[in-house]
């Protein structure tokens, strides 16, 4: 709310965009593709990316990237690949990249799973469940489900993916 709020605001001033590179980075909550496209739009195109983490623990658990909003885009549209991605959902879940020294996974309720043992966190977390709803899929996953939908994309990054559908 309170990106849209500063683009928002920055618009009924004149501010002038065109004289500024500014992009965005969000996090701690969802937002829909719809949303991203509204603030690029009234920003100059200005992108926004979002991370996710957690700071009771410690962990920045993964990040948005082009290949990341490509395919949520995608999924966004289509709603068999979405299904073939993340199952039955009813939103469009965020997508990050996650890098490998973190281990995630989801459990049977489909709360992920994070073990952490970074020699500079301030504590190792060992199997810490959030409470957050998702999944994660592997590289292989992304570019087998994108490649049976005829889409080809090059993902630039090998880490795997974490998908989050809620967060507690």
């Amino acid at each position: 709310p309170f990106i849209k709020e500063l683009v928002d605001f920055a618009n009924s001033n004149k501010f002038n965009w065109k004289k500024h590179k500014i992009n965005f980075i969000a996090g701690g909550e969802d937002f829909p593709e719809s949303w991203r496209d509204y603030i690029s739009k009234n920003s100059n195109n200005a992108k926004t990316v979002s991370g996710f983490g957690a700071s009771d623990i410690g962990i920045l658990g993964g990040i948005e990237n082009n290949d990341t909003i490509f395919i949520r885009k995608l999924a966004d549209k289509n709603h068999q690949l979405k299904k073939d991605l993340f199952g039955k959902v009813n939103e469009t879940p965020m997508l990050f990249q996650y890098p490998t020294n973190l281990y995630v996974y989801a459990n049977k309720k489909q709360e992920l799973i994070f073990t952490s043992i970074l020699p500079e966190t301030a504590q190792p977390v060992i199997k810490y469940n959030l409470q957050d709803i998702g999944g994660t899929l592997t590289h292989e996953q992304i570019n087998k489900t994108l490649k049976k939908h005829g889409i080809i994309h090059k993902i630039h990054s090998p880490l795997p993916f974490m998908y989050v559908m809620g967060r507690k």
